[in-house]
């Protein structure tokens, strides 16, 4: 079985119908028997046979993340220090959690890049056929658009901080 994990809100609905129509049974933060598509099992990662981390623009992942319930908060929480400052938590926990979802993932991949997941999902899990074609707007949520300047205002050093990792998945953030 296969986990596929990024942030919340950043495309694993997109990744989750995107497999299901090329054939394989997994959910939405739900397990099928082929796997799921999940943030929030990456903290229970161990229990499958593989873990592909999907990464998506930081800043349009926090923006998005700004609309996640308490519920999303609280499994975070297990991973970062609870803050008052939700941007401020968000923009922590985005970092910690890419950090454990590298650590445990046999592949890193940004969800723009979702196809280059294909020829390992074809060899491992005998997916045919050429990549679906799939809306890439499935679980589009209404938000604040957020920039790095406004991030910046919250904590200059941690804004860095994204800015790096961001630059190691292949983002140029101004």
């Amino acid at each position: 079985m296969i986990l596929v994990t990024g942030f919340p809100r950043s495309g694993t609905g997109y990744t989750a119908r995107t497999l299901r129509f090329a054939g394989l049974d997994v959910g939405h933060e739900k397990v099928g028997s082929d796997g799921v598509v999940s943030w929030w099992h990456l903290l229970g990662a161990d229990k499958f046979d593989k873990v592909f981390h999907q990464v998506r623009n930081p800043i349009d992942t926090i923006s998005s993340a700004m609309t996640i319930n308490n519920s999303s908060i609280r499994k975070l929480s297990t991973i970062t220090e609870p803050n008052v400052d939700k941007l401020k938590f968000l923009m922590q926990s985005w970092l910690d959690w890419n950090e454990l979802a590298e650590s445990k993932a046999q592949m890193t991949y940004r969800v723009e890049d979702v196809e280059d997941l294909f020829p390992i999902l074809r060899k491992e899990m005998g997916i045919k056929g050429g990549f679906p074609n799939v809306r890439t707007t499935i679980n589009k949520r209404e938000h604040e658009v957020l920039s790095v300047e406004d991030l910046r205002k919250v904590d200059s050093e941690l804004t860095d901080k994204i800015i790096e990792r961001a630059r190691q998945y292949g983002y140029k953030l101004s």
